[in-house]
């Protein structure tokens, strides 16, 4: 519950607390760049464990039906 309440609030006021035209430079900043940071390493490590994640919830519910 705490994440679902607190932490949005949380990011808010931080976005908040940000002056208006240093945000202003960031967002153009951000835009102006035309390759975006991506590691696929890290995308394959996720979905490893999200798999390694519903495999264990699979078998455990298979082990409570049967």
């Amino acid at each position: 519950m705490d994440e679902l309440v607190v932490l949005p609030v949380g990011i808010a006021l931080a976005v908040r607390l940000i002056p208006t035209d240093l945000m202003a430079e960031y967002r153009r900043e951000a835009a102006s760049r035309k390759v975006r940071p991506r590691s696929l390493m890290a995308a394959l490590i996720i979905i490893l464990i999200w798999t390694l994640v519903l495999f264990v919830l699979s078998y455990c519910v298979y082990q409570h039906i049967r």
